[in-house]
């Protein structure tokens, strides 16, 4: 499993997607990634990159994404670096 910030936007993301009642498949073609990248996510195993948080509130704009873009994202980058999806 991965670090706990990731861990931590994992468990935040999958439980948005299941408020906004989507499944992976669905919430991955809204935001033109693969399932399997969400659900790596998901499930901590890889970060979310600044292009993942772009799309997220490109196909968001009016949710509440502060979860995804607080100082916790910002430490995971600056230790991490970004990563291309």
């Amino acid at each position: 499993m991965g670090d706990n910030t990731k861990d931590t936007i994992g468990k935040k993301l999958k439980i948005f997607r299941h408020s906004e009642g989507l499944s992976q498949d669905k919430l991955a073609i809204k935001l033109g990634i693969t399932r399997r990248t969400l659900s790596l996510i998901e499930t901590g195993n890889t970060k979310a990159s600044t292009s993942f948080i772009r799309k997220m509130k490109l196909a968001f704009p009016f949710s509440d994404l502060s979860w995804l873009t607080g100082q916790e994202v910002a430490e995971t980058q600056a230790q991490y670096g970004d990563t291309i999806e």
